[in-house]
């Protein structure tokens, strides 16, 4: 919400998990919260990537769910069209924010 009403461009993660869930929950949260954030979530990496001089593409800026195009351009840097659209990126589900299930435990033998 905070990176959202300072008008941010993009968030940037150092932590891989973060930029994933981030990233990829972001319809989610939106669905759940009554919001529409469409904020580009990014991997430190990939920014350095840019300022050593890799394109957009190599980096795999059109592999992130939520689409960076807008932001890359308000550097100067042309980003490629993304492989997922939002449209095909994770469906929020009717019930909430999604929940991690813990398997189910085998009885052990002895």
């Amino acid at each position: 919400h905070a990176a959202d009403q300072y008008h941010a461009n993009m968030m940037v993660t150092v932590c891989p998990m973060c930029q994933m869930n981030l990233d990829a929950y972001q319809n989610e949260t939106n669905h759940a919260l009554n919001t529409n954030f469409q904020m580009p979530v990014v991997f430190f990496t990939q920014l350095m990537g840019l300022a050593f001089g890799k394109s957009a593409s190599e980096l795999g800026f059109s592999r992130n769910l939520v689409d960076t195009r807008a932001a890359l351009r308000r550097i100067g840097i042309e980003a490629p069209t993304p492989e997922i659209t939002p449209a095909q990126s994770r469906k929020a589900k009717k019930t909430g924010l999604p929940m991690p299930a813990m398997p189910e435990h085998e009885e052990v033998q002895e």
